[in-house]
């Protein structure tokens, strides 16, 4: 299962072997990409269904994706890995009471 608080978002997701490939030749290359940022992505957006679909085609098991709760992000905010991280995801939704679920 595949548990996200993304709505209808997208991901553009690529393989370990591309990235490998591609940080290899920012490696490699001289001077090119010398104080640049590049950004890396697979070539096609897919949503997060479509996703859950995929890997249940590569494992060999059923994956599906549930689209969490608005409460999700009110959980990140207040017990996430990184404080504020939830407040940035949020957005313009308001203030939120500090522990809702308590």
């Amino acid at each position: 299962m595949i548990v996200a608080s993304v709505a209808d978002g997208l991901v553009a997701s690529a393989s370990r072997k591309d990235y490998a490939e591609a940080a290899a030749v920012v490696l490699t290359e001289n001077g090119d990409h010398v104080g640049k940022v590049n950004e890396l992505s697979g070539d096609v957006a897919w949503n997060y269904h479509e996703l859950a679909s995929t890997i249940t085609e590569i494992v060999g098991r059923d994956v599906v994706y549930t689209r969490s709760a608005p409460e999700h992000v009110l959980i990140l905010v207040e017990y996430g890995p990184r404080r504020g991280h939830g407040r940035i995801r949020r957005g313009a939704r308001g203030r939120h009471p500090r522990r809702p679920f308590c």
